[in-house]
């Protein structure tokens, strides 16, 4: 339940580094959340998503984790 702190700059740069991967059925509210928390692994990161029914293939997350990593 932590949140993290980013700054503005960062937050948005992370938003456009999320959407850029073009994951399926990851919608905006989603890459919110998820920056919000920065999940530091999958089971993490799928907890956060799955609630509304979405589900990442490992591929992706590994992706979205990667992504992350920067600003952790």
């Amino acid at each position: 339940n932590k949140i993290a702190k980013l700054n503005q700059k960062d937050f948005d740069k992370a938003v456009k580094e999320i959407e850029a991967l073009e994951i399926p059925r990851l919608e905006v509210e989603h890459i919110i959340k998820i920056i919000e928390v920065l999940p530091k692994n999958g089971t993490e990161l799928r907890a956060i998503v799955s609630n509304t029914g979405t589900i990442l293939v490992d591929e992706n997350v590994d992706k979205i984790i990667s992504v992350l990593k920067q600003y952790a």
